[in-house]
Formats: structure tokens, sequence, C-alpha cells
């Protein structure tokens, strides 16, 4: 699967045919560029996808913040941080999530603030191959995206309306299918069960 195939998808779903590229001169190629990028990101951004997730050691910059006693680099592949620690807090990251914040140091910096050093962070990254998509990931993508060209292509209410719907149960779908491919099992704090039991 490709972005052109997925463009397809969409363009199908609301009756329009297909395309060639999307940098061909026509304006369901035009809508789909418009659009595609766009939807891809804020799909990717929704949920957890086991596919986007990326572990990454963070850059420390030499940034003061009255908050913090550490300031890093935001990862430049992140559209969303979700957790912060250190090496020796991996296995307890999730029940003990440390604190940190996500900002901006100037109008082109992001900047992640945390009391934690030599962080590590977990992150969902902006995934732009579409071959490494999971099927139910691109039945999501494609029915979202029908429903953002169902007005300028068709300026059908009722196609837009009917594509929200089914993009809405495609991605409980996709959600559902990413959630079976997880093990995620809580882990109990080691020395207080031995001391405990």
């Amino acid at each position: 699967m490709n972005t052109t195939e997925i463009c397809n998808l969409a363009l199908a779903n609301i009756g329009q045919g297909t395309i060639d590229s999307l940098d061909e001169a026509s304006e369901p190629a035009r809508q789909c560029k418009l659009h595609y990028a766009h939807e891809r990101r804020q799909l990717l951004g929704m949920f957890r996808w086991n596919f986007a997730e990326r572990t990454e050691k963070l850059a420390l910059l030499a940034e003061d913040n009255i908050k913090w006693k550490y300031v890093y680099a935001y990862p430049s592949n992140a559209l969303i941080v979700h957790s912060v620690y250190s090496e020796e807090d991996v296995d307890i990251k999730d029940m003990h999530p440390a604190e940190f914040e996500v900002y901006m140091i100037n109008e082109s910096v992001r900047a992640i603030g945390t009391n934690v050093p030599m962080a590590y962070c977990d992150y969902t990254a902006d995934i732009s191959n579409a071959a490494v998509f999971p099927e139910e990931f691109v039945e999501a993508l494609a029915r979202k995206l029908a429903a953002s060209i169902a007005i300028p292509l068709s300026a059908s209410p009722e196609m837009q309306k009917n594509n929200f719907q089914l993009y809405q149960g495609a991605l409980i779908g996709a959600k559902f299918h990413a959630i079976r491919q997880g093990n995620d099992r809580t882990k109990w704090p080691t020395g207080y069960t031995k001391a405990r039991f």
C-alpha cells in the first residue's frame, strides 16, 4: 500500500474514480495532496499506534527553566510525547510516570522540561511510509480522507456524513487491532511484593 493507493481508496469511497499520482493536474489529485498529510498526522496523533511508537534518548539543551531542572530538545519526528523516564526507571515508567512539559522556547524550537536526568522518551512518530500502515489503519485513514474531500469533489454533505461515520467505526476497529498486538501487563514492584509475601 502506498499514498496514492490510499488516496484512491478515499476517492472510490466518494465515487470519484482514481488518480495515477498526487502530482497530476486533476482536481481529485489536488484535493488529495492538500488533505492527505494533515489527515495522516491527525490520525497518527489520536492513539498510541504500535507501528508508530518510538523510543529515543533525549538531547540536553543549554536552556534554563525556572520550573524544571533539565530541558531537552523535542524529538524532530515526534507528533506526541507520551512519557519521559530515566534508564533506571524504564520498568516502572507506566506505574510512576515522571512529570514533564512540552513547550516552545521560541517560535521555532520546541522543548521538553522535566526533572529526569539523562532522560529517554516514548513518542508517536510522524510516519509517512504508508507501506508500514496496518490494513485497519489504512481503512480508517481512507475514510477520514474521504470525509475531508467529499464536499470539494462531490458537493454532497450526505457523502461526507456517511464517510465520517464509517471512519469512526473504522477507527474503533483499528484501535482494537492495535491493542490486541500488545501485552501490557501490570508490573508489580518487586521489593513491595517480597516484603508483603
